[in-house]
């Protein structure tokens, strides 16, 4: 079968059992059994007996859980993202047509990438922390949407202090509207436009930072986000950083959640955390392509346009 799978484990729930049916009469010939994501829940080590490829569909927290268990058991895994699922089929360049996700999810693994955990849980799209306008904007919003959505979170926006600690034992003590974790930022419109700056690489966590210190600020912030959809960045725009580590911890003396994907949450203090090569996914050419081009050698930081020291909060 060449660069086909002979056969895969497909687990699915519900909202994924449409793609039942047609996985298992694929013209590609491979022989593909059905299982519920609960049944594998209840007893993966028998259902995963001799399974060499998975195919998963479902919710975020499906896909997670078959990821995890895919870490452990070292099978390769293909995803069909559900039709509401656009930030996930962004983030890994994963085809809108069923049939090509369908022929996609059956073809041997591609790659082997990395997971990022917060805590105990992986995030496929992105975690947010704070208020980040245009950084946090759903991927499947036009630019003049993000910009309306950018100046309507500009009311109460407020610098709140953060600390970030790298596997490298640098500290930045800054002060932030918040950040965004993003594990591969070809998905994500605004990050991908300085992804020269930020991209994740295969062993790295990235963390944008955003910190606007007033309305001229933020609003040439946005100007600049704006212009990179016409054209590359020559520099960072002003009042972004970054950090990139193979785990970053992040603390404030503020109350804040993390919003992991699409709603799993986790609290600050927390720890983002790169898992290098730990699992095989079937990925498009595109996805290499970007993210071959993204790849980043070691930690680094940009944090020229941030506050520091004393003065992180005289904005």
């Amino acid at each position: 079968m060449g660069e086909y799978v002979s056969s895969a484990l497909f687990v699915h729930t519900e909202d994924s059992r449409q793609f039942v049916a047609p996985l298992q009469s694929n013209d590609i010939g491979a022989t593909v059994t059905a299982v519920t994501f609960d049944a594998l829940v209840r007893d993966a080590e028998s259902v995963l007996k001799d399974v060499s490829h998975v195919v998963v569909s479902g919710a975020s927290p499906v896909i997670r859980a078959v990821l995890e268990l895919a870490s452990r058991y070292d099978f390769s895994v293909g995803i069909i993202p559900l039709p509401f699922q656009k930030d996930l089929a962004r983030t890994y360049a994963l085809p809108g047509d069923r049939d090509q996700a369908i022929a996609l999810s059956l073809r041997q693994a591609t790659c082997r990438v990395r997971l990022i955990r917060c805590g105990d849980t992986v995030v496929l799209t992105k975690a947010v922390i704070g208020r980040l306008p245009m950084l946090d904007a759903a991927q499947d919003t036009g630019r003049w949407g993000m910009v309306v959505q950018a100046v309507k979170k500009f009311v109460g926006l407020r610098l709140l202090p953060f600390r970030f600690f790298t596997a490298g034992g640098q500290k930045v003590r800054t002060a932030a509207c918040g950040c965004v974790v993003v594990p591969y930022p070809v998905g994500n419109r605004a990050v991908r436009k300085i992804q020269r700056y930020v991209a994740a690489g295969d062993s790295l966590v990235t963390v944008v930072i955003s910190s606007p210190s007033s309305i001229v600020r933020y609003l040439h912030f946005l100007s600049q986000i704006l212009a990179l959809f016409a054209r590359k960045p020559r520099q960072l725009p002003s009042t972004l950083g970054f950090i990139k580590s193979s785990s970053i911890d992040i603390e404030s003396d503020a109350d804040l959640s993390v919003t992991i994907d699409d709603g799993a949450t986790a609290e600050v203090p927390v720890r983002f955390e790169a898992l290098p090569g730990r699992v095989r996914l079937n990925l498009r050419q595109r996805f290499l392509d970007e993210n071959r081009r993204a790849g980043a050698a070691g930690e680094k930081l940009n944090i020229r346009s941030l506050p520091r020291g004393k003065d992180e909060l005289s904005t």
